[in-house]
């Protein structure tokens, strides 16, 4: 399946943003050693900087609480987190940015990558420098104003009522255009597909990928990104992930 599927409605509340004035692509390989493992990664382009951290749901009782992960570089960043740590020590491809189950230790957890822009930016395209068995994508921005970050408590299940927006869920994502309508942050969350935020109908438990670039675009001067409000959005977002308990359970038991 190709192409962007969203949940219900979010176009009509998701207004588009002004006309880019330029484009910036980041080489996420640059300054990275191929094998090595990183808490943060930094980058520069056209004076506009990223910094990059990883993040699964690997914390909590029932295992669906946000807790820091480490970025691995080989052809491209993937994701190694506190459960693949224990059961594989992050071996291939438990290393990418996946969404993973180990039924017999009893979880399932979905990575991401969180990019911090100095700048508003409009994520308008991700490419990916290896690819599993899959590689369907769930893209979120983060609409709140300033992020202050992660609690200890916080879920995925949680973040749309915390100011985050579901951008798009994107099915076998390569060197792919993100962000048709031109959603504008400067945070954003970039992982492997999880029907939480909306379920497009993809499978799960087999995307396996690694990313190696992105290409942002700059608002132009003078203009209001966002202008409608996303309340829409967040209701339909929470609509969307209600029973993700019940979700996650089955795909630890497949």
């Amino acid at each position: 399946m190709k192409g962007l599927v969203a949940a219900s409605g979010i176009a009509a509340v998701i207004s588009c943003a002004s006309v880019q004035a330029s484009t910036i692509n980041f080489n996420l390989l640059e300054g990275t050693s191929y094998g090595s493992y990183y808490s943060s990664l930094t980058y520069e382009s056209s004076g506009l900087g990223l910094t990059v951290r990883a993040l699964s749901d690997t914390g909590g009782l029932f295992d669906d609480k946000l807790r820091s992960a480490v970025i691995g570089a080989w052809n491209g960043l993937g994701v190694c987190n506190r459960d693949e740590i224990v059961s594989s020590r992050c071996s291939s491809a438990s290393h990418s940015i996946d969404n993973s189950a180990d039924s017999f230790l009893g979880w399932a957890d979905y990575d991401m990558l969180l990019l911090s822009f100095s700048s508003d930016v409009s994520l308008s395209g991700i490419s990916l420098g290896w690819i599993g068995k899959d590689s369907d994508m769930s893209v979120l921005g983060f609409g709140g104003g300033s992020f202050a970050g992660f609690g200890p408590n916080d879920t995925y299940s949680g973040l749309g009522a915390s100011g985050w927006s579901l951008v798009g869920q994107y099915a076998n994502v390569s060197n792919t255009a993100v962000n048709a309508h031109n959603f504008v942050s400067s945070t954003w969350l970039i992982g492997a597909y999880n029907p939480a935020f909306g379920n497009a109908g993809f499978s799960t438990g087999n995307d396996q990928f690694k990313i190696d670039g992105l290409r942002v675009s700059l608002p132009q001067s003078g203009e209001e990104p966002n202008p409608v409000p996303v309340s829409g959005t967040l209701a339909l977002f929470s609509l969307a992930m209600a029973g993700l308990g019940m979700r996650r359970l089955a795909s630890s038991r497949s």
